[in-house]
């Protein structure tokens, strides 16, 4: 596994922004035999991710909170070091916990490994490569020092392209309805004109307005289309 850490270090080197490391770090899993991959910041003030995991638990995961019950994030904030997990062997301290697996096995996302290093700040920051094998075997060979070295290295590259990578998360879960309410707004048209245009009432043209804002980290309908345009949404 020494040679993929290697790997993953050139990555961060020859990717040219968040999105190129992004199809990278799907091309790399899946030669390392695993399904989805799922780079972590957790931050006090905000926390976001990049992944290749369906969207719909993506969905789930940030609109439930799950970063403070997932198990492997509690594990990897005390063990902050690269192992390897399975939610057979996880023991489920609260219904919560429970509930939390069960949906992430419902997605094929059963075992795999963890890489957590330290970010500023008292920021934690994590790789993940999930499969939907219910076991992996825990003699898995992973060099802690040389592991660390090349999430730190994602993380750094992450960090730097942080104009196109922090929304990341938010550009994967936006929906095509809030995506076509932003353009046409980006066109001049005002809510009405996108309500009658898209045969949407002009409630909904509100609510898909609002959810675009909200995920793009804006206050203002300017903002939002401004901020999808910088970042090729629109």
């Amino acid at each position: 596994m020494d040679r993929w850490f290697e790997k993953l270090t050139d990555a961060s080197a020859i990717a040219s922004d968040g999105f190129a490391l992004k199809d990278l770090l799907t091309q790399l899993t899946r030669e390392l035999g695993f399904n989805h991959f799922a780079y972590l910041n957790l931050k006090a003030s905000e926390s976001y991710a990049v992944s290749n995991y369906p969207e719909e638990w993506q969905d789930l995961y940030f609109e439930r909170g799950y970063s403070a019950i997932d198990p492997v994030v509690w594990h990897a904030r005390r063990k902050m070091r690269a192992f390897v997990w399975t939610h057979d062997h996880i023991n489920m301290r609260s219904r919560e916990t429970k509930r939390f697996i069960s949906e992430a096995m419902e997605f094929k996302i059963c075992s795999g490994i963890t890489i957590p290093v330290h970010g500023d700040f008292g920021s934690l920051a994590m790789l993940t490569l999930a499969t939907g094998s219910r076991g992996l075997p825990a003699e898995w060979h992973i060099d802690p020092i040389l592991a660390a070295t090349s999430v730190a290295q994602v993380h750094a590259c992450f960090r730097r392209r942080s104009n196109t990578t922090a929304v990341a998360v938010r550009l994967a879960r936006l929906k095509p309805k809030e995506i076509t309410c932003l353009k046409w707004s980006a066109e001049g048209k005002t809510l009405q004109d996108i309500a009658v245009i898209e045969g949407l009432k002009y409630n909904n043209v509100c609510f898909h307005i609002k959810e675009a804002r909200r995920k793009l980290d804006t206050i203002t309908l300017q903002q939002a289309t401004a901020r999808a345009t910088k970042l090729n949404l629109i």
